[in-house]
Parts: C-alpha cells; structure tokens; sequence
C-alpha cells in the first residue's frame, strides 16, 4: 500500500447531533460514530495532510471519538498542517479545550505555529433550533468560553445556495442545487512519471472525505446518498491510491498539481454561486 499526502482531509467521526437544522446536508442524525477500525486504517494509508477537518454531525457530543483520533495522529506523528472542526455552539465541555490544547502543543511542535481550528455555525436555521432548544443564552454564554479559548478562530455562516441533500431537500428549490461531485487530482512526486508511479510520493487533491463506515464520498453529501450514489470504495476494502484511481483522476506532474487542484476548487466554489 503506497502512503499519501492529501491537500484536504474530511473525516466524519459521527452522526450524533442534538440539532435538526431545515439545511442540514447530512439528513437525519443517528448514534454512529467512526470506529477505531476506519480512523486507524484512514490514516495508515496517508502520511499526512495540509488541513484535517473533523466533522459531524456535532463533534462536541464524541469527544472520546475525537480523544482517539488526536492520539492516534499524535503517537504515529503524521503531518498535519492545519485543524478545522465546525460545531454548533450548543456544547462547552472543559475536556474539549483540553483535545484542542494537547493538539495544539502538537502542531506547535511540528509546524513551529498553530492557527486556532473552530469555527461555530452561524446562520438563521442553526438560530432557529437555538430558539426552538431553548439555547440561545447557552449559546452566548458558550461563545464567550471558546473566545477566551484561543481555539476560535469565527463563524460559519452559508453560501449563497446549498446543495440539494440531507433535510434541505425540503427546502424551497430556489435555495437549492444538486450537488456536483469534487474532481481528484493526483500527482506523484518526482521527475519522471512512469518510475514515479511505483516509487514516488502520490499526492492527491482537492479533499478526501472518509465517513462514519470507512466510505470515500462527497464532503457536502447526505449520509443516504454516502452510502449509494457517492459511495467511491471503502478505506477498509482498499488502498486510498486504488479507490481514488477507480474515479479516473486527472493525474498530472507535480508541477501542475497545486494549479489544477485550485482549478477544481473554484469550479466547485463557481458552481455553489
């Protein structure tokens, strides 16, 4: 099994969640949440990773999910440059900002410097169930503590249009588009591409998002349509390489790779707006 550097990392650690937002692009919460099989044989296929995004669900309500996946990283020492994790701001747990300060005494280390990784939901469905919990005050009250943090770094708000998946297939179809899945990009790093195919570092881009199964998909996908129509292979099956080659990537000189993966990325973007 070759080891890969990927641009993006999203890694979906569960499908708890104590909101039921109208956008949601996930769809209807469950009690799943990644076991140590997927996060351990995820991250044996790669040597490390520009930004690590850690998803849900709500990540805040699987904190010894996350407690594992950190330690993990931390005892195999793989390369991540940058955290991110979005939550909803309804939760504020002392061990949570203890994960986030151990981590990032972590990057410190590996990368001389940490820029902070949270960023809280803001927009008016996620202020919708805030009200209809009963949560708004916890809400603010929470918000203060992750500021005083040092781990926020701000708020999430939405795009102009969101994809058509999850509880937001309810929505009114002007607010909605059909999601269109993101290209791979991929490179293997050297001079000559032929013996680099064999022997040289692969990369691969724009992201790579393994679910609560160990399913390759989509980042913005429903978790129905994970299992189905985005379903691209499972970690535990097969290598990374051999389930991102199955989608016939573009694969390019190492020269091109950054270009074509912004390429990808802004016509992905485009298309939201």
């Amino acid at each position: 099994m070759r080891k890969v550097y990927l641009q993006n990392l999203g890694l979906i650690i569960t499908e708890r969640c104590n909101f039921n937002c109208a956008m949601c692009l996930r769809g209807k919460s469950t009690n799943v949440d990644m076991s140590d099989a997927v996060m351990e044989a995820t991250l044996e296929n790669i040597i490390g990773t520009s930004c690590l995004s850690i998803c849900g669900g709500e990540v805040t309500l699987a904190l010894e999910r996350l407690e594992k996946l950190l330690n993990y990283i931390m005892t195999k020492r793989i390369m991540i440059e940058k955290l991110a994790i979005i939550i909803n701001g309804s939760v504020y747990n002392e061990d949570f900002i203890k994960l986030l300060d151990s981590f990032k005494r972590y990057l410190e280390i590996v990368n001389n410097y940490y820029e902070p990784a949270l960023m809280i939901s803001y927009d008016k469905f996620h202020l919708q169930e805030l009200k209809r919990l009963g949560l708004e005050k916890k809400f603010w009250e929470n918000r203060q503590k992750y500021q005083k943090s040092g781990h926020l770094l701000g708020y999430k708000g939405l795009d102009k249009k969101l994809f058509n998946e999850g509880n937001a297939i309810s929505l009114n179809p002007q607010e909605t588009i059909p999601l269109r899945p993101m290209p791979y990009i991929m490179s293997y790093a050297g001079n000559n591409l032929k013996e680099d195919r064999e022997n040289g570092l692969l990369n691969i881009g724009p992201i790579v998002t393994v679910n609560t199964e160990g399913i390759v998909t989509e980042a913005d996908s429903s978790y129905l349509n994970q299992k189905t129509i985005y379903n691209y292979g499972n970690i535990l099956d097969k290598s990374l390489e051999d389930i991102c080659l199955n989608r016939n990537p573009l694969i390019v000189p190492p020269k091109k790779y950054f270009k074509e993966c912004v390429k990808a990325q802004k016509k992905y973007q485009t298309y939201l707006k």
